[in-house]
């Protein structure tokens, strides 16, 4: 299911808004202030952003600031609730949408929605291994994946580059009736380094519909099995 960062410092309506999402099929991950989704956002898959209230310590605008700031979060979407007033300065600081304040929960869903639409990852990720040749600038290097979805994939073991170092990935998808390796652009966007989960998280980049096919096919084999 899709992964939501979500930011509310008023315990009530944040378990309201988590308990209506949940059932429309979101994994909701709660942070308490902005320094600990600041935290969370670098160590941590998420698929969307939501920041809902203002951090005690710092205003939602810096909020969203250092979150772009941030290396791990540079492609994620983040969502910004707030007075309709302060909608172009949010914007200005990074935000990719912005939902006015008071809203519905079902605007609410309509709004994550709209963002999540092109986000399959969070739904769609499959464990399998696959051989992986990363081209990095001149260097190449032989990696596995631990997981693949229809957005990126997660490489094991490897030596990690730094989050927003581009890559080229060749891999043959299993099943692929063509036999032909799959070329793809893609960006580091996460980084994990510790017992028995080291790696980086992988999203592919401007991937053309039809080299997609075989990933989707995989990605859909495996979550029916």
């Amino acid at each position: 299911m899709p992964r939501l960062l979500l930011l509310d410092e008023q315990a009530l309506v944040a378990e309201v808004g988590r308990s209506f999402l949940r059932r429309h099929g979101f994994e909701i991950v709660a942070a308490k202030n902005g320094e600990e989704m600041l935290r969370r956002a670098a160590s941590e898959p998420h698929d969307l952003i939501f920041a809902t209230a203002s951090a005690p310590e710092m205003t939602v605008r810096d909020l969203c600031a250092a979150l772009r700031a941030s290396g791990a979060v540079s492609s994620i979407p983040i969502l910004v609730a707030g007075p309709a007033g302060q909608q172009a300065e949010i914007l200005a600081a990074g935000a990719t949408a912005f939902l006015a304040t008071p809203h519905t929960h079902r605007q609410m869903l309509a709004a994550i929605g709209s963002l999540l639409t092109v986000v399959e990852r969070g739904a769609n990720r499959v464990p399998v291994s696959v051989k992986v040749v990363c081209g990095e600038g001149t260097e190449t290097y032989v990696a596995f994946t631990r997981d693949i979805s229809a957005t990126g994939l997660f490489l094991k073991g490897v030596s990690l580059s730094p989050t927003g170092t581009r890559l080229r990935l060749r891999l043959r998808i299993p099943g692929d009736t063509s036999q032909d390796d799959l070329d793809l652009p893609a960006v580091v966007v996460r980084r994990v380094s510790s017992n028995g989960d080291s790696g980086m998280g992988v999203r592919f980049l401007e991937i053309p519909v039809l080299r997609k096919v075989p990933i989707n096919r995989l990605v859909r084999e495996y979550s029916f099995d």
